[in-house]
């Protein structure tokens, strides 16, 4: 005969675990709804159509980023090199307008190419940096965390020396278009974050690649033995990570009209927030692109509201890396009672 007090027992169990089922499941969106609730409180023009639009498009750069981030962690690595070719990106971007003032042809903004040829330039770059990533960490066997930490040191220290570490002014019209038009009154960033991420949601969840990124999370061993060319995946994950940091660049490059060799510093740490909060764990083998555009968007409003309530860069940073911690802390007990 089961005694009441073991009832109890099981009952408190069951609560527990459907309560853990449903953090791990929904916890982002639950995060999002507070953050959101909050912040309108702390300020009333935290929810006109003006804020946020201005939000979505904050939130565009990022989530670009921590897209192509989510396939690299689902996947078991991890890419910390993502903000600085957002960084090159952006100054190659402008720099590569103003050749023929630098080579002394003109002496106004012109182009040795058209706007697309440099924007694919551009995003080429940052595809070749991600495969040396993963070229890296596949055939030469050094750990991601190292090969990443390289290149991300390396490849801002090129955006820097490319301009002599100066800002470079003035981009052209398409240029500023991608990085601050709009269609129909959508900015046009926001578009494109939305695209790439349908494309992203329908490769993780519907292609035969998405499975395999996966598996290799979830078990190396496993998946080598079943027949998935790890290494050719591995590229691919970090291959599309680096292209779209540039791409995010390149529009950074007309949202500023600008190229910019400090912008993004700290980027890949929002990046990974975002994943982090979105139910990927920094071990792989699990993550949705619908749970990191959620986690984008509870950065995004953290930042969004510090900024209406006039609060320095500064600090926000030491929030941002406070959301972090608690993003992996959450993560990893969530983790422990699977």
């Amino acid at each position: 005969m089961v005694s009441g007090l073991s009832i109890l027992n099981l009952k408190n169990k069951i609560n527990k675990r459907a309560v853990l089922w449903l953090l791990d499941r929904y916890g982002a969106l639950f995060i999002l709804l507070i953050v959101f609730a909050f912040c309108s409180f702390l300020s009333p023009a935290f929810l006109s159509l003006r804020n946020m639009e201005n939000l979505l498009r904050q939130s565009s750069f990022i989530g670009l980023l921590a897209l192509g981030l989510l396939f690299v962690v689902i996947c078991g690595g991890i890419d910390l090199s993502i903000a600085s070719i957002f960084a090159l990106s952006c100054t190659l971007c402008a720099l590569w307008q103003h050749w023929g003032i630098y080579l002394g042809y003109v002496d106004k903004l012109s182009f040795l190419f058209p706007p697309f040829i440099i924007f694919l330039l551009c995003t080429l770059v940052g595809t070749g940096i991600g495969l040396l990533n993963g070229l890296a960490v596949t055939k030469l066997r050094v750990p991601d965390f190292i090969v990443t930490l390289g290149t991300m040191i390396t490849v801002r220290a090129l955006a820097f020396s490319v301009t002599g570490g100066q800002t470079v002014f003035g981009v052209s019209e398409e240029t500023k278009f991608i990085g601050a038009g709009t269609i129909s009154g959508v900015p046009f960033p926001v578009l494109v974050w939305i695209l790439v991420t349908t494309v992203g949601y329908l490769i993780l969840q519907h292609t035969p690649l998405g499975v395999e990124l996966f598996a290799i999370g979830q078990s190396k061993e496993a998946a080598i033995v079943s027949g998935i060319l790890v290494d050719r995946v591995k590229l691919f994950a970090y291959a599309f990570s680096g292209t779209l940091a540039a791409l995010s660049g390149v529009m950074m490059a007309g949202r500023l009209d600008s190229g910019e060799p400090r912008v993004g510093d700290g980027y890949e740490l929002l990046a990974i927030a975002a994943v982090v909060i979105g139910g990927a764990p920094l071990s792989g083998g699990k993550g949705s692109v619908v749970g990191t555009l959620v986690g984008v968007l509870v950065l995004g409003s953290i930042s969004n509201i510090l900024n209406l309530l006039g609060i320095h860069p500064y600090p926000q940073m030491i929030f941002n890396a406070i959301v972090l911690l608690g993003a992996i802390l959450l993560r990893a007990y969530l983790g422990s009672h699977e």
